[in-house]
């Protein structure tokens, strides 16, 4: 048999419902927050929810035009669901307050606020990407905002996520009514101050100047003046925008880190070298304590013959040196005499300091080789126009000049082992840059 149970005493949750302590259908605690000349913001609470509520200030609140104003920021902010924006709920009449844009209140600091407090690089990356994202969404609808600042950028106390306020200067393309220019000094491009139309590039503008006190990073530094570049030249949307800062340094400067990392390989090598006990150095004419002098050039370029061959060892075991020609003219190897510092011992500390100078020269000049045949808008390593051979043939005419410009310093044996470490390091260098090449192509 069964029971009737009297739903006055109980419920299926176990409660009994009489209601709960501050829940009601009014808007309760009201607490102002802020006032401007023309809106006051008023914190309340209903349903047990705060809300943050939008009103006219006492000065215009019977003026029609404003009255109309505070309308078209609400058709325009309740077209919006997005996490980054803040979110309306309605427009109603407030007891004391009067006609109020009602949304969603933001727990949390303004961008300014949140800033002083110095969060991470990571941190201010995030909340600008954020903002990014929201921004772009607004203009996908149609919407700019016209004054993105600082204060209008609210950082959540709960995972410090942006939420973007204020559209009472908000426009779009649809609302032929209350267009005029207006927005915060300091962040207003100067388009925006004279003409009335909305452009996303007045957005664009008000970012880069944000992004400059949001202090990203080395590498955003040109992107944020771009973006305060006059409206032709500045980025055309946020989609341009986010495409640089993907890309936030020139594809030369990866090149450039990779022949660091290249050149630290190669000193490694040099020192396994130079730590190993050296063979004596035969010479053409028999003797294993003397080499044939550099060839001595003292023009400012030097050009390698092609179809010379080297000095070779009669026994076939060593290159000796190139034979190389002024710009005009050929320098004969029989009128180089023998350097009058032929066995002299070597001194350790020099030797290494003149190695590390001669090493230093050849990276500068293979640099300055590089740069001079990419072309001028470089995008890719790929696109390097070189020819490999005629590189590590202008390297080796680097190499004999600083040894010629030094050879009254050290013996023949130490110049000879010099040219050997350098030459190495020229041709790893030239095969590193043509294998990088190759594997973009």
């Amino acid at each position: 048999m069964s029971e009737r149970l009297d739903d006055k005493e109980s419920s299926a949750s176990g409660f009994v419902i009489d209601g709960f302590e501050g829940v009601t259908d009014g808007f309760t605690q009201l607490t102002r927050v802020s006032t401007s000349p023309t809106h006051v913001i008023t914190r309340a609470k209903r349903y047990g929810r705060w809300y943050a509520l939008k009103s006219l200030a006492p000065d215009v609140a019977d003026l029609t035009v404003y009255q109309e104003m505070l309308s078209k920021e609400f058709e325009i902010t309740m077209r919006l669901q997005n996490p980054g924006i803040v979110q309306a709920v309605n427009i109603e009449d407030v007891p004391s307050l009067g006609r109020c844009i009602v949304m969603e209140w933001v727990d949390g600091t303004d961008l300014g606020q949140w800033l002083s407090r110095s969060p991470s690089l990571a941190e201010r990356r995030k909340a600008f990407n954020q903002l990014l994202d929201a921004v772009a969404y607004l203009h996908e609808m149609g919407i700019v905002h016209r004054d993105l600042k600082p204060a209008n950028v609210m950082i959540t106390a709960v995972g410090h996520n942006v939420k973007v306020i204020d559209f009472s200067l908000a426009d779009t393309g649809t609302h032929a009514e209350f267009k005029q220019p207006a927005g915060t000094t300091g962040y207003i491009s100067p388009e925006q101050a004279q003409i009335a139309a909305p452009d996303v590039r007045n957005d664009i503008f008000s970012l880069g100047v944000i992004m400059e006190q949001m202090d990203l990073g080395r590498g955003y530094a040109r992107i944020s003046s771009k973006c305060k570049f006059p409206a032709e030249e500045r980025y055309q949307s946020i989609s341009d925008l986010k495409s640089a800062l993907r890309h936030p340094r020139p594809v030369l400067l990866l090149v450039l880190a990779g022949v660091i990392a290249a050149v630290v390989v190669i000193m490694l090598i040099v020192m396994v070298i130079l730590n190993q006990p050296s063979a004596p150095v035969k010479s053409s004419v028999g003797s294993q304590d003397t080499i044939t002098s550099p060839v001595i050039v003292h023009s400012e370029t030097v050009t390698p013959i092609d179809s010379s061959p080297a000095l070779v060892d009669p026994a076939g075991d060593d290159v000796i040196l190139p034979i190389i020609k002024k710009e005009k003219s050929i320098i004969p190897v029989d009128s180089i005499k023998s350097s009058p510092v032929q066995g002299r011992p070597r001194d350790v500390g020099n030797y290494g300091a003149a190695l590390s100078t001669g090493g230093d020269e050849l990276a500068f000049a293979l640099h300055k080789y590089v740069a001079q045949h990419r072309q001028d808008t470089l995008t890719d390593v790929k696109y390097l126009i070189l020819d490999y051979g005629d590189m590590k043939r202008y390297g080796h005419a680097v190499i004999d000049k600083y040894l010629n410009s030094i050879h009254d310093q050290f013996n023949d044996r130490d110049l000879n082992n010099m040219r050997r470490v350098l030459v190495g390091r020229c041709d790893g260098y030239v095969d590193w840059i043509d294998e990088l090449v190759k594997s973009r192509n």
